[in-house]
């Protein structure tokens, strides 16, 4: 039994001896490359959230409430709805950008050992499973904008 001063040092338990140093190396980039797509992938998405969430701060602070009260129920409910959608749009786009930092998480953990496999397994499942919320955010801005375009139109003819 050795002592704590003899001891050998521990091997870090997740890095696989039987990978070439070449090998690695590809990998070790590969994973870096996923890293570098889903930081870009959330700062479009924090873009994304940011301007649905200015907009309808901008709408309810700015626009003239006295003279969309003279407007008709329809145009009305336009720019309610809007105000809604661009909310919704915003938290879409936040739930997207949650599992995206979750999986760019899972897979830095991954550099250690190299393992590329794992890391595409935990990173391609995360973007086609909740790419749908990116798209549903995207289809909430652009039908807010047409209802807004509407309004203002018909707020200021």
């Amino acid at each position: 039994m050795s002592t704590p001063e003899t001891a050998e040092p521990a091997k870090p338990p997740d890095i696989p001896t039987s990978i070439p140093p070449a090998d690695r190396g590809y990998a070790v980039e590969y994973i870096k490359a996923m890293l570098e797509y889903a930081r870009d992938d959330a700062r479009q998405v924090y873009l994304r959230v940011t301007a649905a969430l200015a907009l309808a701060a901008l709408l309810v602070t700015q626009l003239p409430f006295k003279e969309l009260k003279g407007l008709e129920t329809a145009p009305k409910v336009a720019f309610f709805t809007a105000l809604g959608m661009l909310v919704l749009a915003a938290l879409l786009h936040h739930s997207y950008l949650q599992k995206v930092h979750h999986a760019r998480r899972q897979i830095a953990q991954c550099l250690p050992s190299a393992d590329a496999a794992k890391a595409e397994k935990l990173g391609s499942p995360t973007w086609d499973r909740y790419l749908n919320r990116f798209k549903a955010g995207d289809i909430m801005l652009v039908l807010a904008a047409v209802l807004l375009s509407w309004v203002v139109v018909d707020l200021f003819s």
